[in-house]
């Protein structure tokens, strides 16, 4: 303990070495001199390194509170109509301007002379017999030219000829829709959607149900004999007489009296159809013929009364006429078309 005291005594400046043993002299050091003993020394400062106080703010001055003004309510002001010109006024002015108008026409009116037309009085002339033919003459010139007109329309047969009746109108006259069995006053007996008349022209049954040929009918029959050239099919109510020989000649007939014929001719390969008919009929003209087609791709033409075909096939011709006989109507023109279609070669 007295060595760790030596230790922490400090000895002061100048003291000497006494003789004899040295006494021991305690000191107090310097740092717990005049204060606590575990308080450090009071740092001295000086006067420049002394901190400058801040400057303390003047206290602020608080202003009164004032409380807001109340806002007056806005008035809102009524938009100011603008004046215009006053209508009234301008309906007075077109009144006024009209009624000058009308003033002036009066006036300038009865200042004029009044303009009158002469009456021309046409004398009456007395109508003499011989000027009333001639009007009876002039109105009937137009009658006649027309009936003239329709005559020539109507019928593309001879002066002496005329179609058979066709009460409505479907192709088939009422002779033929005996022949058929089809009814005479509708025009699609089996209403298939297909007239009477366009049916039996392309081979086909007007009366049945479902769609047939005229020969699975039994309404026809196929005429088909080895030693013939061809084939065709013909009513099976009708008569048949066959020739034969190098004409190869075949008649239908009709219980009537009508017949279908068919007949064998020859003539040069390169002679055209037309020039060899008319080389046959010399009073006959190429304008009067009418070239047709068959079913079958025949091609020929037609003679000017419409009644025989002649069918070209090289170096022969196959005329099919048809002759009404005694009588004056042409009551088999669609199945004389049938059979005519029908006429295939072998």
């Amino acid at each position: 303990m007295a060595s760790e005291n030596k230790a922490m005594i400090d000895q002061p400046n100048g003291a000497g070495k006494a003789k004899g043993p040295e006494p021991i002299i305690q000191v107090m050091p310097e740092r717990y001199r005049g204060s606590a003993l575990h308080q450090s020394p009071a740092k001295v400062v000086s006067p420049k390194e002394q901190p400058k106080p801040k400057p303390v703010p003047p206290p602020e001055t608080k202003q009164p509170v004032v409380p807001p003004k109340k806002k007056k309510p806005e008035t809102v002001k009524k938009p100011v109509k603008k004046k215009g010109f006053p209508v009234k006024l301008v309906v007075i002015g077109v009144i006024i301007v009209a009624l000058f108008v009308a003033a002036a026409i009066i006036v300038l009116s009865t200042l004029r002379p009044a303009e009158t037309t002469p009456e021309v009085v046409t004398p009456v002339e007395e109508e003499t017999e011989e000027d009333v033919v001639v009007e009876e003459e002039e109105e009937m010139v137009p009658d006649e030219i027309e009936e003239e007109e329709e005559e020539e329309i109507e019928s593309p047969f001879a002066e002496d000829l005329q179609p058979g009746v066709d009460s409505d109108s479907d192709g088939l006259t009422n002779v033929e829709e005996l022949l058929y069995g089809t009814n005479p006053q509708l025009p699609d007996s089996d209403e298939d959607g297909f007239l009477d008349g366009n049916e039996v022209f392309h081979r086909y049954n007007p009366n049945g149900t479902a769609p047939g040929s005229l020969v699975e009918s039994g309404l026809v029959r196929l005429f088909d004999e080895p030693s013939f050239s061809y084939t065709l099919t013909y009513p099976a109510l009708w008569n048949v007489r066959a020739v034969g020989g190098p004409t190869e000649q075949v008649v239908f007939t009709a219980s009537s009296g009508e017949i279908v014929q068919v007949l064998l001719n020859t003539k040069q390969v390169e002679q055209s159809i037309s020039d060899w008919f008319l080389a046959q009929d010399l009073q006959a003209s190429v304008d009067d013929l009418l070239q047709v087609t068959t079913k079958e791709g025949l091609v020929g033409i037609m003679s000017p009364d419409r009644l025989t075909a002649y069918l070209d096939a090289g170096e022969k011709v196959y005329i099919v006429s048809y002759n009404v006989g005694n009588k004056t109507t042409v009551d088999y023109l669609q199945t004389f078309q049938m059979m005519l279609n029908s006429l295939i070669l072998r």
